[in-house]
């Protein structure tokens, strides 16, 4: 079973819309690497960066932003397997309700059925036990 913490569960929200803004970011990466346009011709070329170069650091960027999404996706990924192996289908419930949808606890305790108390202790117990 993946090692899980109270903080890994709690970053699950910010993972999700990490990934989103990287694949905007790759998306408009791959736009401006598409209408980059390399001039073969004898004409004198201006100061600056060559096009080669710029296309060479267009698809540096998306290779890292890529990786940074695979990365977020599994980390968030993760946290969904964990939650899913959960032996008791209270505490995936509970887990699924606070963590994935971000609902308070007092919410959570409403769908759930249990005392606020009752919801965080199970959350505390299921916590230490994986620890």
């Amino acid at each position: 079973m993946i090692e899980m913490t109270k903080e890994k569960l709690e970053s699950y929200r910010a993972l999700r819309k990490e990934c989103e803004i990287l694949e905007k970011q790759i998306f408009n990466k791959r736009q401006s690497l598409l209408s980059a346009r390399i001039i073969y011709d004898d004409m004198p070329k201006g100061i600056g960066a060559k096009p080669e170069d710029e296309i060479i650091s267009l698809a540096d960027d998306i290779r890292d932003l890529e990786r940074k999404k695979n990365d977020a996706e599994q980390a968030y990924k993760d946290i969904e397997q964990w939650i899913a192996d959960l032996t008791d289908p209270r505490d995936r419930n509970i887990f699924r309700l606070k963590y994935l949808e971000c609902l308070p606890f007092w919410r959570v305790a409403l769908e759930v059925g249990y005392s606020e108390t009752q919801t965080k202790r199970r959350c505390r117990k299921v916590l230490m036990n994986v620890s």
